[in-house]
């Protein structure tokens, strides 16, 4: 496989950010990305530092005010135009997943991003109801699920697209926000979600050696 036609045009490139309250963010530090089969380099991703993660949960904690006062429906709105955006670039993805990791391609990779859309639709149409636990003249017991704030999460390197998208749906779907350290082939998903499907700090991409 030529390494340098394999690549999507899209994502043949070199200059890969962090996602930070909406903006794109490089690092001075930077790490080889390796396609496993040739152990040729084919990208370099940014290795975050302790001050881009303080960023992140603050940007995500200043985000998280806003978005936990959106209605389900509208969150799920939300995560319904992020997932139309992935499938317009599910083979983008599988591309990315083959290259980096040696994913083959038919079997793996591609089930792979099937896989996390699948999630991301029934996420997106997820609903907690309230539950009463008991009613009478006496009391109401009630349980109510509310958002909680600002989570943290580290994605591993087997199934980086799948995994990543399994914690951020949840997450966002019930009114939270996230800071998540990813894989470096994740970068799409970076691109995505910076391009208005999610508003700014609902999730905040970093990465990092793992």
């Amino acid at each position: 496989m030529n390494i340098a036609t394999a690549i999507p045009e899209a994502v043949r490139t070199d200059d890969f950010r962090m996602l930070i309250n909406g903006d794109l963010k490089g690092s001075n530090r930077l790490f080889e990305v390796y396609n496993p089969a040739t152990n040729a380099v084919i990208a370099h991703a940014p290795e975050a530092t302790r001050d881009d993660l303080d960023e992140a949960v603050a940007a995500a904690g200043i985000a998280f005010k806003s978005w936990s006062k959106l209605s389900w429906d509208e969150r799920g709105a939300y995560i319904h135009r992020f997932t139309d955006v992935i499938e317009q670039r599910r083979e983008e993805l599988a591309t990315m997943l083959t290259l980096e990791q040696g994913k083959p391609r038919h079997s793996f990779a591609t089930r792979e991003v099937d896989l996390a859309i699948h999630w991301l639709r029934g996420m997106a149409d997820q609903r907690l109801h309230h539950e009463i636990l008991e009613d009478n003249d006496e009391h109401v017991v009630e349980v109510q699920h509310t958002p909680l704030g600002v989570v943290g999460a580290i994605t591993p390197w087997n199934f980086p697209v799948l995994l990543s998208l399994w914690k951020i749906a949840p997450c966002l779907v019930t009114g939270n926000t996230m800071a998540i350290s990813v894989y470096a082939d994740v970068h799409a998903l970076v691109r995505d979600d910076r391009q208005g499907h999610l508003p700014e700090g609902r999730s905040e991409y970093r990465f990092g050696r793992q």
